[in-house]
């Protein structure tokens, strides 16, 4: 929708990926070093729909040699988000431990990545929970059943990581 139209208007909000939670909320006492802070952009008319992808759970669902290199694969599975044409407005990655060497905290071309202060599911629960009450339409792209059984109450949709790969390659 052109956003000069009048049933096109933009509201915008200043999002915090990181710095607004309290100290401890991830259960190590860690904050990130400053905020990573995002000019949301959300149409009046729809809510933005967010993927949210479990790095881990991701780049594991494939026994391609990913535990060599964990940061190397998280840099080729985000080199693939950016350069793929998804269905979605917003791109959350979320690394944990040593994956997040290979991939910088914030944007870059359309994908935000997320360092994990301690338990990666603990920070993929923290970023829907935040985006489903800005009211985003929130999938979340993991397997993890324990991970899925606590977004229940959220009402996030989820997908395969595997489809998530094929999609990403796909476009390759």
């Amino acid at each position: 929708m052109d956003p000069d139209s009048p049933g096109g208007a933009l509201t915008y909000r200043l999002w915090d990926l990181g710095g607004a939670r309290s100290a401890g909320s991830h259960g190590d006492g860690q904050r990130p070093d400053q905020p990573l802070l995002v000019w949301r952009i959300r149409w009046k008319d729809r809510p933005v729909k967010v993927l949210v992808v479990d790095g881990a759970n991701v780049v594991g669902s494939v026994p391609d040699g990913w535990w060599r290199d964990r940061a190397g694969a998280a840099a080729r599975l985000h080199a693939g988000l950016q350069n793929a044409d998804l269905s979605f407005d917003w791109v959350v990655l979320v690394l944990e431990g040593s994956a997040g060497a290979g991939v910088p905290a914030g944007e870059v071309a359309g994908v935000t990545t997320v360092h994990a202060p301690g338990v990666g599911d603990d920070e993929v629960v923290a970023q829907c929970r935040d985006h489903t009450a800005s009211g985003d339409a929130v999938t979340v792209a993991s397997a993890d059943r324990g991970l899925l059984s606590r977004l229940d109450p959220l009402g996030v949709t989820t997908l395969g990581p595997r489809a998530l790969r094929a999609e990403v390659s796909s476009q390759r």
